[in-house]
């Protein structure tokens, strides 16, 4: 099965939640993305395990020092804006913002309500 061009995956190692279909077509756009990216927003949430009220899973968020601007592009909606080291962090091997930076990108494009849940549950993660 193709995930994005260039990458595939046999149709039994599909993951049967929305969520780990979300975090394989991260690693799948990580595959094919050049320059400095880092997994932000809903994705980096979703990475580490914060709460979401009603994600919409269908975009994989991504943040990158070196675009122009930023854009939506074959499933992937890039962020543009500078990435300071202790703004970042690992999980599972993947360069995320930090629980505190996912916060504040979520409190700055999320509704008041999602915001809200994310930001009460950032600090007991990561």
């Amino acid at each position: 099965m193709r995930l994005r061009r260039g990458v595939y995956i046999e149709r039994a190692l599909l993951p049967d939640d929305e969520r780990g279909i979300h975090l394989l077509l991260l690693r799948a756009a990580l595959l094919t993305l050049h320059g400095p990216v880092a997994a932000s927003h809903l994705t980096s949430a979703v990475l580490q395990g914060i709460a979401l009220l009603d994600p919409d899973l269908s975009l994989v968020h991504i943040t990158r020092t070196d675009a122009g601007s930023a854009r939506t592009m074959a499933g992937i909606r890039q962020h543009n804006a500078s990435l300071p080291a202790s703004h970042l962090t690992k999980f599972d091997e993947v360069l995320a913002t930090g629980a505190t930076r996912t916060a504040v990108d979520l409190a700055r494009s999320a509704t008041f309500e999602a915001a809200l849940v994310a930001v009460e549950s950032a600090p007991y993660q990561g």
